[in-house]
């Protein structure tokens, strides 16, 4: 026979476990997505300063005014063609929202730096939300587990 705190108990767990699947994992997913994309953006970022290396070396052994051949990405990595810089002492820089700035190379590192910095502290706060996140799951879980305990209790009481 169901007791009102049977009833009580297993409606706890049902609310539990739908918070848990509909509100924290999505929450979660999103977050890690987050913290992904700005991964991401930061190895992007690694990748420009590199290849800005590679043209000012470049530079540095020839004369500075002849067109340099290099490769550009197509496809994320997956496509490269083959590129001439008829003036590599500029660059453009897509500085956000698709706009693209016309830089030396100097200013382009110095951007490229700064950016960086802008995103390792995104990237932190990105990181704590999600283990944030993370232990509520985590927190809930155990809240769950718990009332399910009681639950069986209840019923081998009955």
């Amino acid at each position: 026979m169901s007791t009102s705190n049977d009833i009580d108990l297993k409606q706890k767990v049902a609310e539990y476990g739908a918070f848990i699947t509909k509100t924290l994992q999505p929450q979660l997913q999103q977050a890690v997505e987050a913290r992904e994309e700005v991964e991401r953006d930061i190895s992007e970022y690694h990748a420009l300063q590199a290849s800005l290396g590679q043209i000012q070396d470049e530079l540095k052994g020839g004369d500075g005014n002849q067109p340099i051949e290099t490769y550009t990405d197509l496809a994320h990595g997956a496509v490269y063609c083959r590129a001439r810089l008829s003036n590599p002492r500029t660059v453009f820089i897509d500085v956000g929202l698709r706009f693209f700035v016309e830089m030396n190379l100097d200013e382009a590192h110095g951007f490229v730096d700064k950016r960086v910095e802008l995103l390792k502290d995104v990237l932190k706060h990105r990181v704590e939300l999600a283990q944030r996140i993370a232990k509520d799951v985590e927190d809930a879980l155990d809240l769950l587990q718990e009332l399910g305990e009681e639950t069986k209790q209840l019923e081998v009481e009955s």
